[in-house]
């Protein structure tokens, strides 16, 4: 029960810096953006810019989110067969949602 409740914790923080990157990319770039930009390096920001540290944050909820998936699946700390380390918690990520000013 525990591995499924950080899998809650981590979709929420993964939909939140979602919509927060979204958003960053939107004002930026414009309606359609975010899907004809996608990863390219426009869509990441500059160095210490809210669309960066969004990207960022989005980066490692979407690393914690795997990571808890891979827990329920195969066991705590494995993937695999092989040893994952362990992305930032969500309480980390949290915090880099706040930083990124636009959810707490």
């Amino acid at each position: 029960m525990q591995n499924r409740n950080c899998l809650l914790e981590t979709e929420c923080a993964l939909a939140k810096t979602d919509l927060i990157w979204r958003d960053e990319v939107t004002q930026r770039f414009g309606p359609d953006s975010v899907l004809t930009l996608g990863h390219r390096e426009q869509a990441k920001g500059e160095d210490g810019t809210p669309m960066r540290r969004a990207f960022e944050a989005r980066g490692q909820a979407v690393a914690a989110w795997r990571n808890a998936r891979r827990q329920i699946r195969f066991g705590a700390g494995t993937y695999a067969g092989r040893n994952q380390s362990s992305p930032k918690s969500t309480r980390l990520v949290s915090a880099d949602i706040a930083g990124a000013g636009r959810l707490a």
